[in-house]
């Protein structure tokens, strides 16, 4: 009887406690949130790389105030 208890306690928990851990992801945009998204409808995120080529050198463009090039300048 006791074991009964003890089972249907912790399903009754784990029902509720699922219920309650809906969280969601915030995509920010200067302080802003621009997106909201429950993580469970989520299925894939893909970062886009944000690269270019300027006088035929490929460069990076990490977010800073530069552009960074993928290799030695002058490297082949």
């Amino acid at each position: 009887m006791k074991t009964k208890l003890i089972a249907l306690l912790i399903a009754i928990t784990s029902i509720i406690g699922s219920v309650y851990a809906q969280k969601k992801v915030n995509v920010y945009k200067n302080g802003v949130i621009v997106h909201s998204e429950y993580i469970t409808d989520i299925d894939s995120i893909k970062f886009v790389e944000n690269t270019g080529s300027y006088n035929g050198q490929e460069y990076v463009d990490l977010g800073l105030s530069v552009k960074w090039a993928t290799c030695n300048v002058g490297a082949t």
